[in-house]
């Protein structure tokens, strides 16, 4: 995910056809919904607004999360593969206690700067449910 992160600094500090510095804003989404797993900024509305620049790399597409609805369990530390199964885990325990059956594949979020002490990250898990 490292050079995932890379591509979408660049496209954000001017590393776009316009060479415009777009603000860094939070969360980082991971989405797990094929093998590939993506990586996402989250745009300034004032950004959208007026239209986003071209990416000037090839990776490095522009698209937008369609409106729905999530269940969110907040968790903490480092970003691995185990970290994601507990709180998955804990989101769909918590789901199936509520009889609510979540839709698709889990969508990771990451807040935090990578020099923040790993037991004081917040990451949240999201799981698409059904809109009442």
């Amino acid at each position: 995910m490292n050079s995932g992160f890379g591509q979408l600094f660049r496209f954000i500090t001017g590393g776009n056809q316009s060479a415009e510095k777009i603000a860094m804003t939070t969360p980082v989404l991971i989405d797990t919904a094929d093998a590939t797993r993506t990586m996402s900024f989250i745009m300034p509305k004032l950004t959208v607004e007026k239209g986003l620049p071209k990416p000037s790399e090839n990776n490095v597409t522009l698209g937008q999360l369609a409106p729905t609805r999530f269940a969110v369990f907040r968790f903490s530390g480092g970003r691995s593969v185990e970290n994601e199964k507990i709180a998955v885990t804990q989101l769909t325990q918590w789901l199936l206690s509520q009889k609510i059956t979540a839709k698709g594949s889990p969508l990771f979020a990451y807040y935090d700067p990578p020099w923040t002490p790993t037991f004081m990250r917040r990451n949240e898990v999201f799981m698409r449910i059904p809109v009442p």
